[in-house]
């Protein structure tokens, strides 16, 4: 059995960000970039699902310029088997479309069972590339999983999704399929010295996203604006009972009380 995650580098989410005259954010200095949480969770049931099946192997795929390698890193020093690139121009932005068509494009015809994501980016926060990419390869798929275990026979996956109102539905879905997880799945595992090092020496597999299909965007952003800022503020008046009063009926009218 071959699992494949999907994970994204992301900035710190307490960098400083600025939009510049052009209408376009930028982070100025030297932000730190790390894994994405969600796809921690993803890594972490990849290499769970190793451990408890002989004969399975993960790896892990990122998309991103030259320092992205150090998300690869990370989910070997995690447990991963190995790790492949999709290597794009620094600065470069791919929407959700293309980087599904970008994965299922290196993804699509080499054997995978399995390919498992977090159920979104910490940046961008859309949710999109995980089904999109079911749906280029044509696989069955869920989302916002909080549990999973493969069936008695290994063919397929019993999963547990989260629903509105903190309800949970019961899923079963044929191999292969893509599962996108959410947070609370599991406790992913810190990094072991020796497989950091193992990953330090370890060549990844590079591809060029240009030698990818990747479509031309469906969505252009044309420039970004920060939200005004805007202060509110009521001030009851008369005595204590009064305002104790207007307290109240303020509270219940917001459904607080």
């Amino acid at each position: 059995m071959k699992i494949l995650v999907c994970a994204k580098q992301v900035p710190d989410p307490q960098a400083h960000v600025e939009i510049d005259q052009n209408g376009s954010l930028t982070r100025p200095g030297q932000p730190r970039w790390q894994m994405n949480r969600y796809d921690e969770f993803a890594v972490e049931a990849a290499v769970a699902i190793k451990k408890a099946r002989p004969g399975v192997t993960a790896e892990v795929i990122s998309l991103g310029p030259p320092r992205t390698a150090a998300v690869l890193e990370r989910a070997i020093g995690m447990g991963c088997d190995q790790g492949a690139q999709i290597i794009t121009p620094e600065g470069l932005d791919l929407d959700a479309r293309r980087t599904a068509a970008c994965l299922a494009g290196f993804a699509q015809g080499r054997g995978y069972d399995l390919i498992l994501c977090g159920v979104m980016s910490e940046d961008a926060m859309q949710a999109q590339v995980g089904p999109m990419l079911a749906a280029l390869l044509g696989w069955p798929w869920a989302t916002a999983v909080v549990a999973l275990e493969l069936d008695a026979q290994g063919r397929g996956l019993e999963l547990w999704r989260e629903a509105e109102g903190g309800e949970r539905h019961g899923l079963h879905a044929p191999l292969p399929a893509v599962v996108c997880v959410q947070s609370g799945l599991n406790k992913p595992r810190y990094p072991s010295l020796s497989n950091l090092l193992r990953a330090k020496g370890q060549e990844h597999a590079r591809v060029d996203w240009a030698d990818l299909p990747a479509p031309e965007p469906l969505v252009q952003i044309s420039g970004l604006a920060l939200p005004q800022r805007t202060r509110q503020g009521l001030f009851p008046q008369g005595d204590a009972t009064a305002k104790a009063q207007a307290l109240a009926r303020i509270l219940r009218d917001k459904a607080l009380i």
